[in-house]
């Protein structure tokens, strides 16, 4: 069971990983052109970018905490007489911008 808790996590992680770090990336590049003049389009492509990269992130932080308070309740419920059953279907089901086709669709690089 903890294999396949494991590998629930790994999606929502991953994705969490692949978004932040290309956020991470448009944030050096965008202080670079800074630096050089921004455009109003630069400005508002690099704006609407974060707040999808950021939309992404807190649903799939959210995901893997909630995988984690049901993995933790099933722990806690073997302890005790209250078995619970963790549905994997349910639980495992990924909101559209998990995939990691949609995280790489944050634009790498603002246009400026």
């Amino acid at each position: 069971m903890v294999a396949g808790i494991a590998h629930e996590l790994n999606t929502p992680i991953g994705n969490s990983l692949t978004v932040a770090s290309t956020m991470q990336e448009q944030a050096a590049e965008f202080a670079e052109r800074a630096t050089k003049g921004l455009t109003r389009s630069g400005l508002d492509n690099y704006v609407e970018s974060s707040k999808q990269g950021t939309e992404i992130l807190m649903h799939s932080l959210g995901r893997a905490a909630s995988l984690v308070a049901s993995f933790k309740q099933v722990a806690v419920d073997q302890t005790s007489e209250n078995r619970r059953v963790f549905d994997f279907e349910r639980n495992g089901r990924q909101h559209p911008h998990e995939s990691r086709a949609n995280a790489a669709q944050v634009p790498a690089q603002p246009s400026m």
